[in-house]
């Protein structure tokens, strides 16, 4: 099966859009949330990113400044309230301010209801929901500064469509993903006051990462031809997606391109949320004019009008 060529996309934007703002990136130093410290950092912002591995985080910070992004990194475990307050100073410290929060350290793996143990239940929580709360709470203080400086201080959070329908084997991560669309929801009510917006994204399957297709979370999903993924894969675009699609729209909910958008959610899918398996077969079951005639005869409806539903 052929691959589909799928660069990263091309920034549409300025790159000084964010110049001398500071973004806060959990589980910034790989997958979504590198791409996300990447870009913001070549849209002129100043990164930092933190993760539970100084190794990983430590190579990322190196690779940022490669790039020329004024990077800093710190280890932290989100599910500590305390160690994420001493995390939030650091980096406050360390550049002067935060202004961005971009939550996307998660946890995840496939394991049905009856067999969930309450620790796993505990971990996926812990790091998902509560690291979105301990996180959001230790830099607040810093984004209401920023808030009160420039009206545009925001938390983004990285959810899923997990919780939209029943996903099987992911009761927990479902729960957690849940609750932090609540959270974003919330913050963006309660702490508008402030001058801080409070948004989330929602990726699809995004090419590798651990919760894409191929990665350690689902497995070997199809990866080819863009017939097999819309019709086994249900993702209407016929691709997958790339980090880069959820780094570009971190970056447009951040800007000043979207000072009215808060208390919600960006779903970045391809149309895979509306759960379209077998599209490219029922479309071309039903195009087919001997196909209709007789659903049509069956159904005693007139053509004309079931050509129109």
């Amino acid at each position: 099966m052929t691959t589909i060529a799928s660069p990263e996309p091309v920034s549409p934007f300025r790159n000084d859009i964010l110049r001398n703002r500071v973004v806060v990136v959990t589980g910034g130093a790989t997958g979504i949330g590198y791409a996300c410290a990447e870009a913001f950092g070549a849209h002129g912002a100043k990164v930092a990113i933190c993760s539970r591995r100084r190794g990983i985080v430590e190579e990322a910070v190196a690779k940022l400044k490669a790039k020329g992004v004024d990077a800093y990194g710190t280890t932290v475990d989100v599910r500590d309230f305390a160690k994420t307050t001493l995390a939030a100073d650091e980096i406050a410290k360390h550049f002067g301010r935060i202004d961005f929060l971009i939550n996307n350290a998660a946890g995840n793996f496939m394991v049905s209801a009856e067999n969930l143990t309450p620790g796993g239940l505990a971990t996926v929580l812990g790091i998902d929901l509560q690291g979105v709360f301990h996180m959001s709470k230790a830099c607040l203080p810093y984004l209401k500064a920023a808030g009160q400086e420039h009206g545009n201080a925001v938390i983004l959070n990285i959810t899923a469509t997990l919780q939209d329908i029943a996903t099987p084997f992911q009761s927990h991560a479902a729960a957690a993903k849940a609750g932090i669309d609540v959270l974003t929801n919330q913050f963006g009510v309660e702490w508008a006051e402030y001058g801080i917006r409070s948004v989330g994204i929602a990726p699809g399957g995004i090419s590798g990462t651990v919760g894409g297709p191929g990665g350690r979370v689902f497995g070997n999903l199809p990866d080819g031809n863009a017939k097999a993924i819309r019709s086994r894969g249900g993702v209407p675009s016929g691709r997958w997606g790339r980090v880069g699609d959820i780094a570009l729209a971190a970056v447009f909910l951040c800007s000043e391109g979207a000072p009215w958008i808060t208390a919600t959610r960006l779903t970045v899918d391809g149309g895979s949320c509306h759960r379209v398996l077998g599209f490219v077969e029922m479309k071309n079951k039903i195009q087919s004019k001997s196909e209709l005639e007789k659903a049509t005869t069956k159904s005693k409806v007139p053509v004309a009008a079931a050509s129109k539903l």
